[in-house]
């Protein structure tokens, strides 16, 4: 297990046990209660918490889009020849 699936799954089971905590029959704490909590603890923004408990964020990233995200830049030689193309044209 990594450890951010170690931190997703510790957010998970933090949020179960608020969750389950029953006062005269019905839940202590709502939602956006516990959701602000487990932001306060983990140093993390309410909407990612959310996202992790309800599912949304998974905790494996494919790797083709790592794979990808460098496409669009330019390559060091590439630059160098821009440069170059600058300097004789004055642009």
């Amino acid at each position: 297990m990594t450890a951010l699936e170690k931190k997703y799954q510790d957010i998970k089971d933090d949020y179960a046990k608020l969750s389950g905590v029953k006062e005269h029959g019905t839940e202590k704490y709502t939602h956006d209660w516990i959701v602000n909590k487990l932001a306060l603890d983990y140093y993390l923004k309410p909407t990612t918490i959310h996202n992790i408990v309800t599912g949304y964020y998974a905790t494996k990233v494919p790797k083709a889009i790592y794979k990808n995200r460098n496409s669009n830049k330019q390559s060091t030689k590439q630059k160098t020849q821009c440069k170059k193309q600058t300097k004789l044209f004055g642009e």
